[in-house]
């Protein structure tokens, strides 16, 4: 079935790579690659079972960029020189895109409980989550390029409950309620703006709060030879306050695994579809595969394609701790007439006993 599959996949997968698309939407390009960033933390580790769960995803040159733009402000120089200093460093950064995503959470479990044969595992949970898309270009005017920006700050605290039922089938139940409060924007600057500014991206600009009240919903099921997941993600029950740019709109995620042996590898090829407004169902579909060693050997490397990003992560995973980094590199270049950097991801758990 696989070798039916693949094929297909990846044709599908190669069809936007030639498609000749307007400017696009900084928030559009943002959401996608936050879901991609959610998928590719659910392949490692399961929500919300981590006393510590730290995330750092960053795009390369990110930091240089900024520093650039930090050095082309000095305050020495004269407003005039200060415009194009910064016209200078976004014409070397020109059509260009940067991404970045920082994420922590504390969670405490809480006693379990027993009802017939069913049974509830809850726990408790906080968490921050820092995002942004930056993209230059001058598609717009060839000779005043601008800097699209868009950054969106966020908390999440609630209960998070699993339940788990029927041992024959291995299936579960993960229900997480929660206040989520939201702050984002989104802005369009040219050199004269940020030379004025003397930033590129500001957090000064949080100046409006949403707050709403959500779920996420997960279905698992798991046999011998495969298992599968269902989920929706994001589901806003209620809002209040200003609304946010980045909306509520839920995330729907499947994604159906094989478990086959190898050797002393457990090897687990998997394919998957996630999909939210905003971004094309193609741009949601991945493959790849978990290759896992026995219980004496505490490491494993998951590989994983979308129809952009070739991604590998290797981890290691002890009682008490687990350590993963991740290369999320362009298999293709430019994107929709931008050339996107690799990124790199760290992720650190603690996750519960």
């Amino acid at each position: 079935m696989l070798k039916i599959i693949t094929p297909a996949l990846f044709l599908i997968l190669s069809t936007k790579a030639f498609a000749a698309n307007n400017l696009r939407s900084e928030l559009s390009r943002y959401i996608l690659l936050r879901d991609r960033t959610i998928v590719d933390h659910g392949l490692k580790s399961q929500a919300h079972q981590s006393f510590f769960d730290l995330q750092i995803n960053i795009s390369s040159g990110i930091k240089k960029l900024i520093g650039d733009i930090n050095t082309s402000t000095d305050d020495s120089n004269s407003s005039s020189t200060k415009t194009s200093n910064v016209l200078a460093v976004l014409n070397r950064n020109i059509n260009t895109e940067r991404y970045i995503d920082i994420g922590a959470e504390l969670a405490l479990p809480l006693p379990y409980m027993q009802y017939g044969s069913y049974r509830f595992l809850p726990s408790l949970f906080i968490g921050m989550n820092l995002g942004g898309s930056l993209t230059i270009s001058n598609k717009e005017d060839g000779l005043n390029p601008k800097a699209q920006t868009y950054l969106k700050q966020e908390m999440r605290y609630g209960l998070f409950t699993r339940m788990k039922w029927n041992d024959k089938k291995r299936e579960s139940l993960d229900l997480a309620l929660y206040k989520v409060e939201t702050k984002d924007f989104l802005t369009q600057s040219t050199a004269q703006a940020i030379a004025e500014d003397e930033k590129i991206i500001s957090t000064d600009d949080f100046d409006k709060k949403e707050s709403s009240y959500a779920i996420d919903l997960s279905y698992k099921r798991h046999f011998d030879d495969y298992s599968y997941l269902l989920e929706v993600l994001d589901l806003k029950l209620t809002q209040s306050g200003e609304k946010s740019i980045y909306g509520r709109t839920p995330l729907i995620h499947g994604r159906y695994e094989w478990n086959k042996s190898f050797l002393n590898m457990a090897v687990s090829p998997f394919l998957g579809l996630h999909y939210r407004k905003r971004y094309d169902l193609s741009d949601g579909i991945y493959l790849g595969a978990r290759f896992e060693g026995t219980k004496k050997y505490p490491f494993s490397f998951i590989t994983k394609v979308s129809n952009q990003f070739l991604t590998f992560t290797p981890k290691i995973t002890y009682k008490y701790f687990e350590f993963s980094y991740g290369l999320k590199t362009p298999y293709r270049n430019p994107q929709e007439d931008v050339w996107v950097s690799s990124v790199h991801s760290i992720n650190l758990r603690v996750p519960f006993p």
